[in-house]
């Protein structure tokens, strides 16, 4: 086949301010091995590939995982190179240099020096056509959210057989412009034996991207092979993370409250973003099991879509026991940010979609007071103040109207008895 190999990674920028940087420490994500799924396409898309003497040919995509799979173990039997895909991801910033690694599940190695021997015209099947490890940009603003900005790629030719750096703009339509290119470049220290090489790192200058403040990750591992004609196009991703990390408030009104034995109260949940991101909100209760025993709580809604910089509310109703136990009780409760990752080149056929979506979470600590039950005295003074005053007043309200209303009638009925 064409064997397109990519290790990526996608900084997604939300915002830009091109006058601070943001710096950090060491940061790491873990992703799951063997996790590979196929690259979605658009239907009837097609792949192109470059033969030795310098034909092409089109072929269709493979939509079948399992025989894509299939031939990855077969081709290993035979030693024909896949990529290993990704165990985790660390990186940091200083505030003007972004630096990556990527740690790979097993040790990488090159493709054959003759590997451009399978290359010929009419191909059904080959492990190679080219490899890459790339860094893809977007810059978001409330206008362009789809869609890289900026590329960064190494990548290795199956025809030439070595490797080349690229730096690219993406412009919103799709069209690309070099901002830097590196032929005959090596991403690997060749002195190193072949066990050393199980991580590739990345470092990409800021100011070509006008120091971006707010961005977020993505990592991915693509490996393109034909199987009988067709391509497989597989892919390993890992979730989006953010720099900084996205801010969310989450209040609950009132933040307390009383109950007694038998009585229910409804509480507001809210939930705000500071952040230009789209998910979905699942809301949890994390009762005790002494808590349990003496209330009943239910949600109106636990999975709620939120947008960029949205908010979003949930019902939480609250009912006490008749048998509860007076005290003071805490209800952790958790909004759970579930954010999609999906990898998209503008004007391409190609997507890539984690099944795994990034999980954020935070928590508000609600305050429940349990009340013992009411006495005859405290009943009755209740039923005074809320029923008795209430009429008390209204009739105190009539009898003054009429004090002045009656006079009036009376004047007007002599008038008229009079005439």
């Amino acid at each position: 086949m064409c064997a397109a190999t990519l290790v990526a990674c996608f900084p997604i920028f939300e915002g830009l301010d091109v006058r601070s940087t943001t710096s950090f420490s060491r940061q790491e994500i873990v992703d799951p091995e063997d996790d590979w799924t196929l690259v979605g396409v658009t239907p009837g898309a097609f792949f192109k590939v470059m033969t030795q003497n310098g034909t092409s040919e089109l072929l269709r995509y493979e939509d079948n995982v399992a025989e894509c799979r299939r031939t990855r173990y077969l081709d290993s039997l035979q030693h024909h190179f896949h990529p290993p895909d990704i165990s985790s991801v660390s990186y940091s910033s200083n505030g003007s240099i972004l630096d990556l690694t990527l740690w790979l599940s097993s040790p990488f190695r090159h493709p054959p020096s003759n590997a451009s021997e399978w290359m010929s015209p009419g191909v059904r099947g080959s492990p190679w056509y080219s490899i890459g490890y790339l860094v893809s940009v977007g810059v978001h603003t409330a206008y362009d959210v789809e869609g890289p900005d900026y590329g960064l790629a190494y990548t290795w030719d199956v025809i030439n057989g070595t490797w080349s750096r690229q730096i690219v703009e993406v412009s919103p339509k799709g069209d690309t412009k070099y901002l830097d290119y590196m032929d005959n470049y090596s991403i690997f220290d060749e002195n190193n034996d072949i066990e050393s090489r199980t991580h590739i790192s990345f470092s990409i200058n800021l100011a070509q991207l006008s120091h971006p403040e707010h961005y977020s990750l993505v990592f991915s591992v693509n490996d393109y092979f034909i199987h009988d004609g067709r391509v497989c196009a597989m892919s390993d991703i890992t979730s989006r993370v953010h720099v900084p990390p996205p801010s969310f408030d989450l209040t609950a009104l009132p933040s307390s409250i009383e109950l007694r034995p038998g009585e229910e109260k409804n509480v507001r949940l809210q939930l705000s973003s500071n952040s230009n991101i789209q998910g979905q909100v699942h809301f949890n209760l994390d009762e005790s099991d002494t808590l349990s025993r003496n209330i009943i709580s239910e949600l109106s809604s636990d999975e709620i879509n939120i947008a960029p910089y949205g908010i979003v509310t949930s019902n939480l109703n609250i009912k006490s026991l008749s048998n509860a136990s007076i005290g003071s009780y805490t209800l952790p409760i958790v909004a759970d940010l579930d954010i999609p990752t999906i990898a998209t080149t503008r004007r391409s056929s190609e997507f890539i979609t984690n099944t795994l979506s990034e999980n954020l979470n935070t928590t508000s600590y609600f305050t429940i007071t349990l009340l013992p039950p009411l006495s005859f005295e405290q009943t009755l003074d209740i039923f005074f103040k809320e029923w008795v005053l209430p009429l008390t007043g209204i009739w105190t309200f009539l009898a003054g109207i009429g004090a002045v209303i009656v006079p009036l009638l009376i004047r007007l009925y002599r008038k008229n008895k009079k005439k």
